[in-house]
């Protein structure tokens, strides 16, 4: 659980207990290095089939913009199919909403609630596939709708929620 107090806003952030200290708002480069790989095998392949047509300058830039609308037009199909596990909880006092946000392999996304619709945050007991009992941390929306808070939130975090929430 991080906090961050400034004039304009009080922030409580619930995140699992690997990903403390991270910060979950800036931008987020999530594949730029297999990016940049996927741009040159284009490249190297057609330098090991036709070592010649390197040296038109023309062919080279056309297949590299190829390459990168048609891997951009991928990635962006996946990030909307994908959209990854809830990463982070973030509590704004000052707006009054929480927001989720979800890190897939491709992005970052984001959603917001409001305050009057979170009925009650807690840890309810669940069971696996196998019948064991485990406790889950979650927050239940006016709609009926369960949110399961990420892994590793503790009921100190969650005791910090509530009273956010003014429960």
């Amino acid at each position: 659980m991080t906090t961050a107090t400034s004039a304009a806003e009080l922030r409580l952030t619930l995140t699992s207990s690997a990903e403390q200290g991270v910060d979950r708002t800036g931008f987020n480069l999530h594949m730029l290095s297999p990016i940049m790989v996927g741009l040159t095998i284009p490249m190297l392949v057609v330098g090991f089939i036709d070592p010649s047509s390197l040296q038109q300058g023309r062919s080279v830039l056309f297949m590299l913009l190829a390459a990168i609308f048609v891997l951009t037009t991928i990635l962006f199909g996946l990030s909307l199919l994908w959209q990854g596990e809830l990463t982070a909880v973030i509590f704004h006092n000052q707006q009054r909403k929480i927001e989720f946000v979800q890190s897939g392999l491709l992005a970052n996304t984001s959603s917001d609630v409001t305050f009057d619709q979170v009925v009650t945050i807690g840890i309810a007991s669940r069971f696996d596939e196998d019948g064991y009992p485990y406790s889950q941390a979650e927050i239940q929306l006016r709609d009926g709708q369960r949110i399961a808070l990420p892994a590793g939130v503790t009921s100190e975090m969650i005791a910090a929620a509530r009273r956010a929430l003014g429960f």
